[in-house]
């Protein structure tokens, strides 16, 4: 391995990679010439200082001020200085104390990845595509308009141990876990419905943490259990947009378990079962809901819906049946004689009369 005293400078490497370069086209070695020539190119996007985070520059980092502290891991609080701008050099996504647990989805895609990269104290520039940042949606109330890149600068202020859930109080608990239940509200409302589920899932796992020891009152219970329900609901809705049926009614019976007339949970059951192909467990899920909120004009529609489709399906699989076992085969009724074959009788009879009488006279004159 070559020591740091051993290894040229900058303009020692470049004259030593011209040189070669150099040599390589005069013997009419082609391919060695533009592995020299890549070789280059790689070792100028080091000397810049860039980082590729994910090994491409649509997410890279380059550090401005080295770190003294430790370098956060997942599940740290972590506090960070921020001033984006945009392209056009418009600031954007300023924060002064911005605050968040690293790795749980709290802020953009693009600070969980690159502040986990970074020491306490560091701060570095961050190049974003819109894809780890705001995406197609962008962030209209900030000034960021749908598919922008970002440029910021970042200084990691503090890291800190990850909080022990079961060591705060239920005030405490429910106002954290309902932060990550706004942040998977807003996540869902952007159509990201798996970052969505995975809020929802932090939520409950600090809704969920307790101690044995530790005694709650019936009114800081009744908090908690408001707050699992509202996650659990905001879960199911998710988990049904990504077609995760099964779990989706896992987390709807969740709630109906606290609240078997929690309306939102039996709609979303409802068509869970109906996705499944369980339409009279749907329609009866359906029903209950209706029958607790009788003006709602979108139970109303799903339950017709599914009525209609319970109907047709009854009706094809009764003709199946008959096709099966040859009972759809109309009886065989024999004709009614028409009237020309009367007309056919009439005529023979009146034949035979008159041969009879024809008879009777030819003896009389006898």
């Amino acid at each position: 391995m070559m020591n740091k005293e051993d290894a040229p400078t900058p303009d020692e490497a470049e004259e030593r990679l011209a040189a070669a370069m150099k040599e390589a086209e005069v013997e009419g070695h082609a391919e060695q010439c533009d592995l020299l020539k890549e070789e280059k190119e790689v070792d100028s996007s080091e000397e810049d200082g860039w980082t590729y985070v994910l090994g491409h520059d649509k997410l890279k980092k380059k550090v401005l001020t080295k770190g003294d502290g430790e370098r956060p891991v997942n599940g740290q609080m972590v506090t960070i200085k921020c001033a984006g701008h945009l392209p056009d050099g418009k600031a954007v996504d300023q924060h002064d104390n911005l605050r968040f647990t690293l790795g749980d989805g709290d802020v953009i895609q693009a600070f969980d990845l690159c502040v986990a990269l970074a020491d306490e104290h560091e701060t570095f520039e961050l190049f974003t595509a819109a894809q780890y940042a705001y995406g197609a949606f962008g962030k209209p109330d900030s000034g960021i308009p749908p598919n922008s890149d970002i440029i910021y600068e970042i200084a990691v202020l503090k890291v800190e141990p990850a909080i022990d859930y079961a060591s705060l109080s239920v005030s405490d608990r429910v106002e954290l876990a309902d932060s990550k239940r706004e942040r998977g509200n807003e996540l869902y409302l952007r159509c990201d419905h798996s970052a969505a589920i995975n809020s929802y899932t932090k939520a409950l796992k600090i809704v969920d943490s307790s101690t044995e020891s530790r005694r709650e009152d019936a009114t800081e219970l009744q908090k908690l259990i408001d707050m699992r329900v509202k996650c659990y609901n905001n879960m199911t809705a998710a988990q049904l947009k990504v077609e995760a049926f099964d779990a989706a009614i896992k987390s709807a019976d969740e709630v109906l378990r606290i609240q078997p007339e929690n309306v939102k949970a039996l709609f979303r059951k409802g068509k869970c079962l109906a996705a499944k192909g369980e339409v009279t467990s749907a329609i009866s899920c359906l029903k209950k809901a209706l029958k607790l909120e009788p003006d709602s004009k979108i139970i109303h529609s799903e339950l017709s819906r599914l009525t209609t489709k319970f109907r047709a399906e009854e009706q094809s699989q009764k003709a199946m049946y008959q096709r099966m076992l040859g009972t759809d085969k109309k009886p065989f009724i024999p004709e009614k004689q028409g009237s020309s074959s009367n007309t056919w009788l009439y005529a023979g009879i009146a034949g035979a009369v008159a041969v009879v009488s024809a008879a009777v006279a030819y003896k009389a004159a006898l």
